[in-house]
Order: C-alpha cells, then sequence, then structure tokens
C-alpha cells in the first residue's frame, strides 16, 4: 500500500499530506477540473499542488486569458 508522505506545494511552498495512489481518499479529490485545467496543471507542474491552490486556481480559470490556455 502507498505511503501518505508530507510534500511542499510547489506553487506556494505550503506543506500538505499527498496520498498518491489512494485518490479516492484524498483531499484533492473533492476539487473537479475539467480535462482543459488539468492539462493546463500538468504542463506547469510536475507534482500536485496543494488542496488551496487548485481551489485558486480553478476560481481563476476564466481570468487565464485563452492564449495561455
Amino acid at each position: 500500500m502507498p505511503q501518505h508522505e508530507q510534500v511542499t506545494c510547489p506553487k506556494c511552498g505550503s506543506l500538505f499530506e499527498c496520498k498518491v495512489g489512494t485518490y479516492f481518499i484524498c483531499d484533492c479529490s473533492e476539487i473537479h477540473l475539467t480535462r482543459e485545467q488539468a492539462g493546463y496543471l500538468a504542463e506547469r507542474w510536475d507534482e500536485c499542488l496543494c488542496c488551496k491552490c487548485l481551489n485558486e486556481f480553478k476560481e481563476s480559470w476564466d481570468n487565464i486569458p485563452d492564449s495561455e490556455k
């Protein structure tokens, strides 16, 4: 079974518990992103973002210029 670990969010630097391999019990499973949003994040970060940053990203999605999406 995968280990949960404390990781640093690559965007804001805060520590959070990553539950790799157990997505359905991870806090981030409550944040629903479109494929386009998930692809945008995957192009910019190799690691998971914390839930705070994911929520801020989702809320600001409409403010990101189409040329950057």
